[in-house]
């Protein structure tokens, strides 16, 4: 069985059309440009949440510094991505953080995840991770410690979101 991969692309919710159409259709064979079509127009939909007034929902994404050095659709289409990207992270509903080369070793080696928590205490935090097979939701609570865990080990080892943006800036230059 394959090992997972750690993420290699910007997180669903912060994608240009663009880039998602880019990333989606590196997964599905030639001829399938419906299928595409509708996983991109999906993906953005999903993205209003975020505008979404008066209490939009809150993101907290961390991203390894080799994202922003991969040039998905080229480096025209990269440097769109990027810069959406910086805008984006300026909401104040978005948390955004780069974790650097210089980490190292760190919590997120073994693939991504994704946690979902909810205002309403009687509804539990979720954890989810997506890939080639399929999703899988992980519900119970030592699996829900154990990704706050390296949630909370990832941010402190990732740069401020400020410095993420101006990396993000940099990057956006280049």
């Amino acid at each position: 069985m394959p090992s997972p991969l750690p993420c290699s692309f910007i997180p669903g919710l912060l994608q240009t059309q663009d880039y998602a159409r880019e990333v989606i259709s590196a997964g599905i064979p030639r001829g399938g440009e419906s299928e595409i079509r509708r996983r991109v127009m999906a993906r953005m939909a999903r993205q209003t949440l975020l505008r979404r007034e008066p209490h939009p929902p809150h993101l907290h994404a961390i991203i390894d510094e080799a994202i922003l050095q991969r040039p998905i659709g080229g480096w025209d289409l990269m440097k769109d991505q990027l810069r959406h990207l910086s805008r984006e992270s300026r909401r104040p509903n978005i948390s955004f953080q780069v974790l650097p080369f210089s980490a190292g070793t760190h919590a997120g080696l073994e693939g991504l995840f994704i946690m979902l928590s909810f205002p309403d205490e009687a509804d539990p935090d979720v954890a989810y991770t997506e890939g080639v097979y399929g999703d899988v939701y992980l519900e119970s609570p030592a699996e829900i410690d154990r990704c706050s865990i390296a949630f909370k080990q990832l941010s402190e080892a990732a740069l401020s979101p400020g410095e993420s943006v101006a990396l993000v800036d940099a990057a956006a230059k280049d």
